[in-house]
């Protein structure tokens, strides 16, 4: 008889869990139908469209089956290093500066320092703005004739750079539209964790007399590891796949001898400067290859760090 109960009591119980989870997936289900029609389905179909030769230019709208022709075509175009390598670049320099950039700026704005609220909307403005509306602005400014930074160095009898033009100052151009961007991006999160460590930690450190280098490396920097590696995932996904401003400054071309020629701006001019549709979802899923790959590493290591 108390087998009985007990058997109904877990039965009971069973039900009631099943019942919860099965309201809690169907609440979910409009989301997953969403993100399902705008990202997995569009991962699907360029998958499959990579396996053809369309260009709708040549070939009108018949698609030929290659298989793995358009990747082999990808990997065999020396562009595509190019573009590896510049797309590298970026995103490691941007990263690194925005990054120690925003922690420098984080510890200032944490201190007692005047005027602390307008530094603070001062850092949010510039990644309120949209990239285009950047773009923009800094082709305004670094305009070869009439830019704010050319009538600067004019000023002070310094030969005039041609930035955009260049093919020297091209990438390191889109690094500092970059850098001045999307620091605020890391200022604002990593301000978020300094304000979350416990003032006890800080208190315990006066007492036992360690200096500021000592406090950063032994109570700020092990509290704020999560948060680093969240920052950084972020930023190098983002940047990897930067578009707007590199187009807006340096056109399809990607500058002077394809010299800024990033992953973005090389897809685009596969898919609607050549219509070569087939090889431009090959790039895409290259694309979708080494960002999951950057996020499946940075995951590991922050399950790592958060486990420890």
């Amino acid at each position: 008889m108390e087998a009985d109960i007990s058997g109904k009591r877990r039965y009971s119980i069973f039900r009631q869990s099943f019942n919860e989870a099965r309201a809690a997936y169907l609440y979910l289900l409009p989301s997953l139908v969403v993100m399902f029609i705008a990202l997995v389905y569009p991962m699907i179909e360029a998958s499959v469209q990579s396996l053809y030769r369309w260009n709708p230019l040549r070939y009108g709208l018949n698609k030929k089956f290659v298989l793995f022709q358009n990747y082999q075509d990808i990997f065999s175009d020396p562009l595509f290093y190019k573009t590896l390598w510049n797309s590298l670049f970026l995103t490691v320099a941007s990263v690194g500066i925005e990054f120690i950039l925003g922690l420098g700026i984080a510890l200032l704005l944490y201190g007692d320092i005047k005027c602390k609220g307008l530094f603070k909307t001062a850092v949010i403005v510039p990644m309120m703005m949209a990239p285009m509306l950047a773009g923009l602005i800094w082709k305004l400014f670094l305009d070869s004739e009439f830019g704010l930074f050319n009538h600067i160095l004019r000023m002070i009898h310094v030969p005039t750079v041609n930035w955009v033009g260049s093919a020297t100052f091209a990438l390191p151009t889109i690094i500092i539209v970059e850098v001045w961007q999307y620091t605020s991006f890391v200022i604002l999160v990593l301000l978020a964790g300094l304000q979350a460590i416990p003032v006890e930690q800080f208190e315990a450190a006066e007492v036992d007399g360690a200096s500021q280098w000592q406090r950063l490396i032994h109570i700020i920097l092990p509290w704020l590891k999560p948060l680093i590696l969240i920052v950084i995932l972020f930023r190098v996904l983002f940047v990897f796949r930067t578009f707007d401003t590199i187009f807006l400054l340096l056109g399809s071309a990607g500058g002077v001898a394809n010299n800024a020629m990033v992953f973005g701006i090389y897809l685009y001019h596969k898919a609607f400067m050549l219509f070569n549709l087939g090889r431009a979802s090959g790039i895409s899923i290259i694309m979708l290859v080494l960002t999951a790959a950057l996020s499946i590493v940075f995951a590991v290591t922050l399950y790592r760090t958060l486990k420890v």
